[in-house]
């Protein structure tokens, strides 16, 4: 009986390791899962947001990242509207990005903030139309600050 109970310890230990990166969900928007490592949020009219963990490779720091995604960005035709450090509440370094892009739907707006750590880079995207975007846009990066 203690070897099934410490094997079921270790297990749960292992599964909540194997768990992706998340935020607290921001008011207004609903948990969903699509069978992928990503935690996913939506909103009623459909803002969306997906928190994430991928591999830093090629391996970047902060300042060459934060150049990489603006040049990026740029490339695409995205207007930079916010560019400026974020950090967490654990106290990790990030970097967070706000654009906008016109598409035949109207303006577009598209957040990004990553966080490398260790191997990882740690990413929150969120993205949907301009004037549902703007009414969630303080409490998502708020939210963002609980990123585990």
């Amino acid at each position: 009986m203690k070897k099934g109970t410490i094997l079921m310890a270790v297990l749960a230990a292992v599964l909540v390791n194997c768990q992706g990166p998340s935020i607290q969900a921001p008011a207004g928007f609903a948990v969903y899962e699509n069978n992928s490592n990503a935690f996913h949020l939506v909103s009623p009219d459909a803002v969306r947001v997906r928190v994430y963990r991928t591999e830093n490779q090629p391996k970047g720091n902060l300042s060459t990242l934060t150049a990489a995604v603006e040049l990026h960005f740029e490339s695409l035709g995205y207007e930079v509207l916010r560019n400026e450090a974020i950090q967490t509440n654990d106290g990790v370094q990030g970097r967070l990005f706000i654009t906008s892009v016109m598409t035949m739907n109207g303006e577009y707006r598209y957040l990004a903030s990553f966080f490398p750590v260790e191997d990882d880079v740690l990413i929150v995207e969120a993205g949907g139309r301009r004037e549902d975007f703007e009414a969630y846009e303080k409490d998502l990066i708020s939210q963002i600050r609980t990123l585990k």
